[in-house]
């Protein structure tokens, strides 16, 4: 068995930026490629191409841009495209929720209709429900 790595400070920096996200696909399949073409296993040709571990690799790889759509983050997981398609939704509905209300918003913003609340300034009395 393998001694496990000492837990180091470095170690920890380099673990954090591993869990960041990254676009892997195009370059995993370019090293499956080559792998499949020498008829090693990608572990090697990771190797051969100078990475020390898949997180090596992984870091290589660019990161998704910020406006990239929300398939395109497929590779992380269908959860993680199912909540961004969910939050374009609750986006659209509040946007056509807001233009829906417009009309009665408008209407009713000049309107001065205190008097139908039975208000009273001197508190409740046994007039407001009666």
């Amino acid at each position: 068995r393998r001694a496990s790595p000492a837990v180091t400070r470095d170690l920890f920096f380099q673990h954090g930026k591993a869990c960041r996200v990254y676009d892997y696909a195009d370059e995993y399949a370019k090293v499956n490629s080559a792998a499949l073409a020498k008829g090693i296993t990608i572990k090697e040709e990771l190797k051969n191409q100078g990475f020390t571990d898949f997180s090596s690799f992984y870091m290589s790889c660019p990161k998704f841009s910020l406006a990239c759509w929300p398939s395109a983050l497929g590779n992380l997981g269908s959860g993680v495209v199912l909540y961004f398609h969910f939050l374009a939704f609750c986006a659209v509905f509040l946007v056509l929720a807001f233009a829906i209300q417009m009309p009665a918003v408008l209407k009713y913003l000049q309107a001065d209709n205190i008097s139908a609340w039975n208000f009273n300034p001197r508190g409740f009395d046994s007039r407001d429900i009666s």
